[in-house]
């Protein structure tokens, strides 16, 4: 998946890791994660499964005055990869350490505000690496580690159930400063009453996988005028 980093020589406010706030300022945005990064990963899945959950923003329009002359574009290409899968019921059960990347690992747990209508789950993710060893920075910043997708499927009744982080918080731990990320999960009920499955048979026959998006590399682009121009559609004839 490639995701745009810059377009123009300043971030324009429409890439995917830049906005602009009411007053016209650029400001980073932490989430960035379109819908095709979860329409990526589909494949992974049987094919009948019907997708449910949390929707990303989608790309926004490129301004008029971005479309009049050349620019330089910027890319980073992301993979996405299966961080981990398990059992719903063992997801829910302790806390279970996933490694990213060397450095860099995920504490994952459930919380105490778990109930029988919302599933929490709490994220942090913590960055190892010693002080003096380099490390470097993803192009797409450091809130790159920390866009994730988590999935819950059950073959049961055919669903698969994406959910996103709904709150990015801080904690300081031994001199570093570590990402909290808060995953809600709003059980099937619904569909478990047409199924005749009770909730625990629900988390009993799910998994529960999570996927962040690896930075496989850049790119730079001189793209002109014409190829920023949105495409025209067909207009249908009449009869």
């Amino acid at each position: 998946m490639a995701s745009v980093i810059q377009l123009g020589q300043k971030p324009s406010g429409r890439s995917d890791f830049w906005t602009l706030d009411p007053a016209g300022n650029i400001r980073d945005i932490s989430r960035w994660l379109k819908p095709d990064h979860a329409q990526a990963i589909t494949h992974h899945y049987p094919a009948s499964l019907l997708w449910h959950g949390a929707a990303d923003e989608l790309r926004k329009p490129l301004p008029d005055s971005l479309r009049a002359t050349a620019q330089p574009l910027s890319l980073v290409v992301n993979k996405m990869q299966r961080a981990c899968s398990m059992r719903l019921r063992t997801a829910l059960s302790g806390k279970h350490q996933i490694v990213l990347q060397a450095g860099r690992r995920l504490d994952f747990s459930r919380n105490e505000n778990t109930s029988q209508n919302v599933i929490h789950f709490d994220c942090r993710f913590q960055n190892g690496h010693p002080d003096l060893m380099p490390k470097s920075l993803p192009a797409g910043g450091k809130d790159v580690l920390v866009n994730l997708l988590i999935v819950i499927w059950n073959p049961s009744i055919n669903e698969a159930r994406v959910t996103r982080e709904d709150g990015i918080g801080q904690v300081w731990s031994q001199g570093r400063s570590d990402q909290i990320l808060s995953f809600p999960v709003i059980p099937p009920h619904p569909y478990l009453d047409i199924a005749g499955l009770t909730l625990d048979e629900w988390i009993d026959s799910s998994t529960l996988d999570i996927w962040w998006p690896e930075e496989i590399g850049t790119s730079t682009l001189q793209v002109t005028a014409e190829q920023l121009r949105p495409p025209v559609k067909p207009t249908p004839t009449s009869r």
